[in-house]
């Protein structure tokens, strides 16, 4: 046989109960939903990377095997990543010191991938190498001039967020020149 005792204290504690329960369920999804968002944007600047990375392995295959027009499409379309906005990937040539910390070569040229996170400018990847004969030049300007109507400059080698249909042509004329022209 049951018996019970008189008393209220099971009836006195489970409003507590309640609460508690109540502070920690909002606590976990809040926790959830954090990291939710940081794996999204993680996820995002690593395919945004990725795209950058295969332009730059597509710049070092006309460097150094291509002898003829390279047409590819590259998806550089990341306007935002989680809170960094994104401004541009750009090219850059590169001191020996860079060129040796980046890429373990003497010669290179970056990319860097420029954007904006609570209104401060910053980068937000490492640097990616471009591994280039030291007598190689890129040139994203003078494109419809040099080739015809359907090819657009690229104005200060930096590429703004969106998918491009690129033609790179090397011309060699004591030194190697990539022409990276928007055709899309």
């Amino acid at each position: 046989m049951v018996s019970f005792k008189s008393g209220q204290r099971g009836q006195e504690s489970a409003p507590f109960n309640l609460i508690i329960a109540g502070v920690m369920i909002t606590f976990t999804i809040v926790v959830l939903g954090h990291l939710l968002v940081n794996s999204n944007t993680t996820f995002c600047v690593e395919k945004m990377q990725s795209n950058a990375q295969s332009l730059a392995r597509e710049i070092e295959k006309t460097a150094q095997y291509s002898r003829n027009n390279t047409e590819l499409t590259v998806n550089l379309n990341f306007p935002s990543c989680g809170d960094i906005q994104i401004d541009n990937f750009t090219i850059k040539d590169s001191d020996p010191i860079h060129c040796v910390k980046y890429c373990h070569a003497s010669s290179c040229m970056l990319m860097t991938i420029n954007g904006y996170t609570g209104g401060s400018a910053t980068t937000v990847t490492e640097p990616i190498c471009i591994k280039v004969p030291t007598n190689t030049t890129i040139n994203t300007t003078g494109c419809q001039s040099l080739f015809g109507a359907g090819y657009k400059d690229i104005p200060d080698r930096a590429f703004k967020p969106k998918v491009y249909q690129l033609s790179l042509i090397k011309t060699i004329s004591g030194e190697t020149t990539i022409h990276i022209c928007d055709v899309g």
